[in-house]
């Protein structure tokens, strides 16, 4: 496969998941973001990096969010939303999380590819992405050319994404909020 073969197959996989994508659980995690108190990420490796990202897009719209593991994040409480990635949720740490969060009676959501998970069957809400479950996923659906876990862990942003523009539409946000909340030490 030369160069371009490559890259046209990545954008195919991106493009199978995020049309696969299933609007009652979008509209359910949209609607748990707006029904928040505060919103809490979690996630391992470069999934958690993707939560950050989502995490600072729903800060940058003025959303009151947290990271689990920063030096700064108070604890989770009833009224609140943990939103975890996980491709073949089974993460220990993830579970961990989720039990803390159920404990205190927030509200979870998993981004996971694996809705028979550990995880996701302990979450109130699963959003399921089509992308590998786990090294050598046999699944033909769920193949990726590229490595790892790169394909769950880019459709997990563009899936946050997208939410993030929904969720933009639906409560009439100025992009100016946006502008306004956006870092200035940098």
């Amino acid at each position: 496969m030369d160069g371009k073969e490559y890259r046209q197959q990545m954008i195919k996989e991106l493009s199978i998941t995020l049309t696969g994508l299933d609007d009652g659980q979008v509209e359910q995690a949209v609607d748990h973001i707006l029904q928040a108190k505060r919103i809490f990420f979690a996630g391992a490796g470069r999934a958690g990096l993707m939560m950050k990202g989502f995490a600072m897009r729903l800060m940058h719209m003025g959303f009151l969010c947290h990271v689990a593991g920063d030096a700064t994040t108070p604890s989770i409480q009833r009224g609140d939303l943990l939103i975890v990635a996980s491709g073949k949720a089974e993460t220990v740490t993830s579970s961990y999380f989720v039990d803390v969060a159920k404990e205190a009676r927030a509200r979870t959501l998993v981004i996971t590819a694996n809705p028979q998970g550990t995880v996701a069957r302990k979450a109130d809400s699963l959003l399921v992405l089509t992308a590998p479950k786990f090294r050598g996923d046999p699944d033909p659906d769920r193949f990726s050319v590229q490595p790892m876990g790169n394909r769950f862990e880019q459709s997990a942003l563009l899936a946050a994404d997208y939410i993030v523009k929904l969720i933009k539409e639906k409560i009439k946000l100025d992009i100016q909020v946006m502008y306004k909340n956006h870092s200035t030490l940098e």
